[in-house]
C-alpha cells in the first residue's frame, strides 16, 4: 500500500503532509499544524519515486522514457507533467504542446525536473 501525503508550498518553501488534509488543517508533523489557507499549489504523492528516488506528487514535470511505445513498438521520450485522470483512476504524464500524453507503468523510467509551478518553462 502507498504512503498517503500531499505537498504544498508555504512562503515559498515546501512542506509535506503525513496524511490527507482533513478540514482546514495540513499537519506536516505530529503537533505541527498548519492552516489550510496558507498552503498553495496542494499536489498529492502518486506513490512510486523516480530513478534517483525523489518522490513524484501532482504537478512535478518529468523525464518520461519507456523503453518501447505500446502502439509501434519504438522508444518513447518525452517531458510532461503528472497529471490525475479521474475517469480512468490512474496518473498519466501529458505535455498539451505536443499532444503527449501516456499511463505511467512498472517499466517507465521518470526523472524528476521540476514542477509546474515553479518551472512551467521546461515544457517550452
Amino acid at each position: 500500500m502507498r504512503d498517503i501525503k500531499f505537498r504544498g508550498q508555504i512562503k515559498g518553501s515546501y512542506v509535506v503532509s503525513t496524511g490527507s488534509p482533513e478540514w482546514h488543517y495540513f499537519e506536516i508533523n505530529p503537533g505541527c499544524v498548519l492552516d489550510l489557507d496558507d498552503i498553495e499549489n496542494i499536489c498529492q504523492y502518486i506513490g512510486p519515486k523516480d530513478a534517483e528516488g525523489t518522490e513524484i506528487y501532482e504537478g512535478d514535470i518529468v523525464k518520461y522514457k519507456h523503453p518501447r511505445e505500446p502502439h509501434n513498438n519504438q522508444p518513447c521520450d518525452f517531458i510532461g507533467v503528472v497529471e490525475y485522470v479521474d475517469c480512468v483512476a490512474s496518473y498519466r504524464v501529458v505535455n498539451d504542446s505536443y499532444g503527449f500524453e501516456e499511463v505511467i507503468h512498472l517499466d517507465v523510467i521518470l526523472e524528476v525536473i521540476g514542477n509546474i509551478h515553479e518551472n512551467p518553462e521546461l515544457l517550452d
